[in-house]
């Protein structure tokens, strides 16, 4: 299992590889349990499942499996979305 530090690193090479514009990047681990959220306006006009296939294909590359089934959430978000659901649960 990779370290969250790993983990934050492997993302943000991810998003770089892809070139999305301006990304915030977030992991959290719970437990054995990995939150991650990323952030781009690269995301805007993007269905959900065009938004994951972008990302877990390459999620599916870097990650070992034990760290690919830890993680339970995976939020792909507009900078204006990742506003609106701070906003929501503050």
């Amino acid at each position: 299992m990779m370290t969250l530090k790993q983990i934050e690193d492997t993302l943000k090479s991810i998003v770089s590889d892809l070139g999305l514009r301006d990304p915030k990047v977030q992991a959290e681990k719970s437990g054995r349990w990995i939150h991650v959220l990323i952030s781009s306006e690269d995301f805007s006009g993007k269905s959900p499942g065009e938004r994951d296939n972008l990302i877990w294909r390459e999620l599916e590359k870097r990650f070992d499996d034990e760290t690919i089934s830890s993680i339970t959430q995976c939020y792909l978000l507009t900078p204006n979305e990742s506003q609106e659901a701070a906003v929501a649960y503050s």
